[in-house]
């Protein structure tokens, strides 16, 4: 469900943004203050009426997500809470909400069209707040995924992963900036000149969906390396994370990024010859698959962060034998070795017996030194 997947500069799809212009043409901003009116069918269409009740679904599953990840429980080998991983998984859910709510195609959009509201082209500018909440929580999302993966396990299976995320997360972060600049100006372009968001720059929406098609193929790789990963993980350990992570996490994610990329596929395709025709049931389809598993998705992460950690790598907090009553001889001298080795002591009067670490066996007045034996 990316924003302004479809649309051309010969032909506009239907959908919701679009409308009937009373404004300008114009390569200044003389249009921003005209007037539209968005299109829809009074909530005629079944299509429709499913996507927004299913949007407002995913925001309410991603609302408790991020209600929930108050209670995670990640931690690094280092035995360390994971705030890192913690904060993006927030972030990540966070800026899928404010997608879900202003993005193309989200909840106040379907309904601004189907009640035919009027406002002015400056309307556009949340289509580019979602389209960059979108990219971020995509970007964001994958690498606590493979973060998971990779602190999950003390396997020398995931030793290459944090190298792995990390060139993913940089490349992948700057094929989406990239592509959300030429997003944004084509949006400027539309505001300022008072066209439909369906009518698109050629030139515009031609590179951005060659970078959009790279970006998908290498987030595509990485959900098949999550698949593979989680099922190696869980075939070794067989723990709770790693079958949350092969049976929910990793297919959710390769279906829809999949999806996505044939779609993709499909608009380069049209691009390239001119056709300017998009298939309003593919885009449908893509549209549907990734607002019901996306929030399957952050749901089974939250469930792998709400599991108590375990394994080996996973620190356990060791009590003191002594409690904080250590006796002050044994942090200077050491204990006796008698004591040392749990044999019985025995004090004698009439001489003073000395250990082999040089500690008298009583006081120098005389009397017998009472030493405890600590069992640890």
């Amino acid at each position: 469900m990316a924003p302004k997947l479809g649309g051309s500069s010969a032909s506009g799809n239907s959908g919701y943004g679009s409308g009937y212009s009373s404004g300008y043409s114009s390569s200044s901003c003389s249009a921003c203050l005209a007037t539209f009116r968005h299109r829809g069918r009074d909530w005629s269409d079944a299509e429709t009426n499913a996507m927004f009740a299913f949007e407002i679904i995913a925001i309410i599953v991603l609302i408790a997500c991020v209600v929930l990840a108050t209670r995670f429980k990640w931690v690094r080998r280092s035995s360390r809470s994971d705030k890192l991983r913690h904060s993006g998984y927030v972030i990540s859910a966070l800026a899928l909400i404010i997608f879900f709510m202003l993005g193309q195609g989200s909840v106040v959009d379907i309904a601004l069209g189907e009640t035919r509201a009027t406002t002015t082209y400056l309307y556009y500018i949340v289509y580019i707040i979602g389209s960059l909440a979108w990219r971020v929580s995509e970007v964001l999302i994958l690498a606590i995924i493979v973060r998971t993966l990779s602190e999950s396990s003390a396997s020398r299976l995931v030793k290459s992963l944090p190298t792995i995320n990390i060139c993913s997360t940089v490349i992948l972060t700057l094929l989406t900036l990239a592509a959300f600049g030429l997003a944004t100006a084509d949006t400027a372009h539309q505001i300022s000149s008072g066209q439909s968001i369906y009518y698109r720059s050629y030139t515009l929406a031609r590179n951005q969906s060659y970078l959009d098609l790279s970006y998908s193929s290498i987030y595509f790789t990485m959900s098949i390396l999550v698949v593979v990963f989680g099922a190696l993980l869980y075939v070794k350990e067989r723990s709770s994370g790693t079958l949350v992570m092969m049976a929910a996490v990793g297919p959710t994610l390769f279906i829809q990024r999949m999806m996505h990329l044939i779609l993709l596929g499909m608009v380069v395709t049209e691009y390239e010859e001119r056709y300017y025709y998009f298939p309003d049931e593919a885009i449908s389809a893509d549209n549907f698959l990734y607002v019901i598993l996306v929030p399957i998705m952050y749901l089974a992460i939250a469930r792998i962060g709400l599991l108590r950690p375990s394994g080996p790598h996973i620190g356990v907090a060791q009590t003191k034998p002594y409690g904080s009553g250590i006796p002050v001889e044994y942090t200077q001298n050491g204990a006796p070795m008698a004591v040392q080795s749990g044999a019985p002591v025995y004090y004698n009067n009439s001489a003073p017996m000395v250990y082999s670490n040089g500690q008298p066996a009583f006081r120098n007045d005389g009397a017998p030194a009472q030493h405890q034996q600590y069992i640890g």
